[in-house]
């Protein structure tokens, strides 16, 4: 018969607990062990699993998502069809074409002056330079 130690009685010591004593609320949960904790993961065991379609990548893949969008699209294309006409019929569409042109004029103004301005700073700056140069050959 192969020993198996009982956490109730030590070999040596004797019996911890006699009879019923064993059977008393929290004697036996004072000689159980907790089970041992799960393993820690470490980062590789976390990132094993990580894939492109963790990432979304391979979402198009099934043809659900090519279908859903093609419809939205056509019904997007349609409603900008139908109010592009509308601004056509209305003269909206010749006012905000102007709108666009007049701020394109604008800005393309805006950028020529800072242009200039610059242009006009570096020359001076490099007449400054020819002007100590040749008072230096002096």
């Amino acid at each position: 018969m192969k020993y198996t130690p009982d956490k109730m009685h030590s070999p040596f010591l004797g019996y911890k607990y006699f009879g019923a004593a064993k059977d008393l609320p929290g004697v036996r949960e004072l000689f159980e062990e907790e089970p041992p904790k799960p393993p820690r993961q470490n980062r590789g065991d976390l990132m094993k699993d990580i894939d492109a379609y963790y990432y979304g990548y391979l979402d198009d893949d099934d043809g659900v998502l090519m279908k859903l969008e093609a419809e939205v699209e056509a019904k997007a294309r349609h409603m900008a069809i139908e109010e592009w006409k509308l601004k056509k019929e209305t003269g909206e569409l010749d006012k905000e074409l102007e709108e666009e042109e007049r701020v394109e004029r604008e800005a393309e103004d805006k950028r020529r002056k800072e242009l200039e301005a610059a242009l006009k700073k570096e020359t001076g700056e490099l007449d400054k330079e020819l002007e100590e140069e040749e008072g230096r050959r002096r």
